[in-house]
């Protein structure tokens, strides 16, 4: 007899352990990558785009998952990088977020963080069928 096939909770549930998981190693490399960033100019232009691309991507994928105040640091720090003005400022509002990152990696890597999340995210309802779109000027009938 065949074994079934895992549920898309399961399947969301694995997602979401092995992002966590690979996370640690990200936000270690990504801080290595600030650092290099502060050493000069032509390292900080070299970067950015990096830094900015990580960012980005782990806002995504935190809301995604269902990682909300993941999702929150990641846009502080993507928002950070072009927006805040002196270099002094920026360095340590990075710094402090990609701390404040590897909190909630911990958090969440604990049983208590896991369920938290996951009940976030069991609380959207998910539908086999969507609605079709219409223009509002079609009849229903």
């Amino acid at each position: 007899m065949s074994k079934p096939a895992p549920s898309l909770h399961d399947k969301l549930t694995q997602l979401r352990e092995r992002f966590i998981e690979q996370l640690s190693s990200r936000l270690v490399q990504i801080a290595e990558q600030w650092q290099q960033s502060c050493s000069s100019p032509e390292e900080q232009t070299r970067l950015a785009p990096e830094l900015h691309r990580f960012f980005h991507s782990l806002k995504g994928t935190g809301r995604s998952l269902g990682f909300e105040r993941l999702a929150m640091l990641a846009d502080q720090a993507e928002e950070a990088l072009t927006t805040v003005p002196t270099r002094g400022d920026i360095d340590a509002y990075i710094t402090q977020l990609l701390q404040q990152l590897r909190d909630e990696q911990q958090h969440l890597r604990s049983h208590h963080g896991q369920q938290q999340a996951l009940a976030a995210v069991n609380s959207f309802e998910l539908t086999n069928q969507a609605e079709p779109l219409r223009n509002k000027r079609q009849r229903l009938i």
